[in-house]
């Protein structure tokens, strides 16, 4: 029986150099890696005369060192001395927002001689190896943390602070609800005829606004440019492409502009091939800000969106709902409603039972799948009044208890 293979990684290089050569789980590779790895910190000054001098040092592990072996040597070799309680944030990559993450923090209290409290953010274990791969080195800097935040703190420490108020929040709904309300019939019914237009939206676009962008098209783009930095991604520029009458992505922004006529044109094209990913990728119709403002500024420059689209953008209105749509909705809160009276114990066991009996048949028979009895009322029941701490009890013991009974019948069966 051949030995199993080992996992892919960095080992050292069976040719016999000093350097790492990179397994992939089958082969060798030609990828090899020097077999320490560069870190170069840095850290905040901690007052003006700590900020004469540059912090920057460059440091060299060997290839088995950890994250923990880095905040080890950070917290011995790196921190000053405070006189006072300090708090120092551990970060990787903090110039670069794509990259950038946090290992940790670090706790001092250099004053009175206490040993320093670590938090993790990132697995102690792990290999700086694996965080440096396709690096030359790291680059890990200490900020400095002041006030309330330079010193971890108990929960009692807080509840008794002049900070906390009493103030307690008011449970205004929950997603469970709202997922029990969801018609996912009319919801896919959206998604499907949505699809179906965006063909014409879009060589409408093409046709009347990318060529010969509109006198509010400035204004547009920059109120609505911010959109690109969470929606601009390869599969919006792929759009963008489309929109410029290309069957691939968009490479440039010179390209966009060549093929645009105008620099208005071609940002004009990135948002709104921004835009139109964001309502492929939006979870639930009339879900986001910027499908409202999106469809409003194409019916200014003369579009006229389809009843679909008007649900895009603002949501489905009751009075867009069949009867039979509507009829679900009302069930579902209904189903809701006597959940929660049962929750809360206004309603014995029985009367609940017999009042969900003809809510569940009717949404059966219309193809919904009925709420579970109690099911529902476990995952949406808020925390109740202080007066009724009993409440999620009498959720238990009301399902315990006809368990119980037909457990023990069969027993005395048996």
């Amino acid at each position: 029986m051949s030995e199993p293979k080992p996992i892919a990684g960095w080992y050292p290089d069976p040719s016999g150099t000093d350097r790492l050569r990179y397994w992939d789980g089958s082969v060798w590779t030609e990828h090899l890696h020097d077999a320490q790895v560069h870190v170069t910190v840095n850290r905040s000054s901690v007052c003006m005369a700590d900020d004469v001098d540059s912090h920057i040092e460059f440091w060299q592990f060997p290839i088995t060192a950890t994250v923990d072996d880095l905040m080890v040597a950070i917290s011995r070799q790196l921190l000053p001395s405070v006189a006072g309680p300090a708090g120092w944030c551990v970060d990787l990559d903090i110039d670069d927002l794509a990259r950038r993450r946090g290992l940790g923090l670090i706790y001092t209290r250099d004053d009175v001689g206490q040993e320093d409290t670590f938090c993790r953010y990132a697995t102690g274990g792990q290999r700086l190896a694996q965080l440096a791969r396709g690096r030359s080195s790291l680059e890990v800097e200490a900020v400095y943390l002041t006030g309330d935040a330079a010193y971890p703190v108990a929960l009692h420490e807080v509840t008794t602070s002049d900070s906390v108020t009493g103030s307690r929040p008011a449970v205004l709904g929950t997603d469970a609800h709202d997922y029990s309300l969801t018609d996912f019939r009319a919801e896919h019914k959206i998604r499907r005829e949505a699809k179906a237009v965006v063909s014409t939206r879009r060589a409408w676009i093409r046709d009347q606004l990318i060529q010969t962008p509109p006198a509010t098209g400035e204004v547009f783009v920059a109120e609505n440019l911010h959109y690109l930095t969470d929606l601009m991604c390869p599969a919006s520029m792929r759009i963008a492409g489309g929109l410029l009458g290309l069957d691939r992505e968009l490479s440039t922004g010179t390209e966009a502009v060549q093929l645009a006529g105008s620099p208005l044109g071609a940002t004009l094209t990135m948002v709104i091939a921004a835009l139109e990913w964001g309502l492929e990728r939006t979870r639930q119709p009339g879900d986001n800000e910027f499908a409202r403002r999106y469809f409003g500024f194409l019916a200014e420059c003369g579009y006229r969106p389809t009843p679909v689209e008007r649900i895009l953008a603002a949501g489905p209105d009751p009075r867009d709902l069949s009867a039979e749509q509507a009829r679900v909705r009302q069930l579902r809160n209904a189903e809701y409603d006597l959940g929660q009276n049962h929750g809360y114990t206004l309603m014995t066991h029985a009367e609940y039972l017999a009042a969900l009996g003809p809510v569940a048949a009717e949404l059966a028979k219309l193809g919904e799948i009925p709420n579970r009895p109690g099911c529902a009322v476990r995952a949406l029941l808020p925390h109740p009044p202080a007066d009724r701490w009993s409440a999620p009890c009498a959720v238990r013991s009301a399902w315990a208890e006809p368990r119980a009974s037909a457990a023990i019948a069969r027993l005395v069966r048996s």
